[in-house]
C-alpha cells in the first residue's frame, strides 16, 4: 500500500473512531490543543501529523496507534444502503438482547447514582 493511501486510510479512521465516540471535531481539537481547522484538516487527509500527534489522537480516542492504521468500520457497524439512500442497521436478535440488557444495567446505574447523589445531598444539609 502507498504512504498517500496509509495516511488517507489513517485519517478516514481517525474521523470514523471520533465519531464512533460521539465527539465533536471541536472536541478534539481542544483535547489536543490545536485549531478546529488543523484538526479537522487531520481527518480530511488535507494535513501531515507527526507520530507524537497520532499517539496524542489515539489516546482521546481511546484506543491505540495499531487500531488507527486497523480500522474497519464494516466490522463496527453492519450497514445497507437501499435504493433511496437511507441507512439500515440490522442486528441479530442476540445484538438486540445484549444491546437490551445493557441499556437495563445503563438505567439501573444511572438510577443508582441518582439515589447516591441525593443521599450524599442531604448528609451534607
Amino acid at each position: 500500500m502507498q504512504t498517500s493511501n496509509i495516511k488517507e486510510r489513517v485519517a478516514h479512521n481517525i474521523k470514523k473512531l471520533r465519531e464512533l465516540n460521539n465527539y465533536t471535531q471541536e472536541y478534539m481539537s481542544t483535547e489536543l490543543e490545536m485549531s478546529t481547522t488543523g484538526y479537522g484538516d487531520i481527518e480530511r487527509n488535507i494535513s501531515d501529523f507527526t507520530f507524537s500527534r497520532l499517539v496524542k489522537i489515539a489516546e482521546k480516542l481511546n484506543t491505540t496507534i495499531f487500531k488507527l492504521l486497523e480500522f474497519d468500520e464494516r466490522t463496527y457497524y453492519d450497514v445497507h444502503h437501499n435504493h433511496n439512500g437511507i441507512v439500515n442497521h440490522h442486528y441479530s436478535s442476540e445484538e438486540i438482547k445484549l444491546l437490551v440488557e445493557n441499556n437495563d444495567l445503563l438505567r439501573n446505574e444511572n438510577q443508582r447514582l441518582k439515589e447516591e447523589i441525593s443521599r450524599m445531598k442531604m448528609q451534607r444539609n
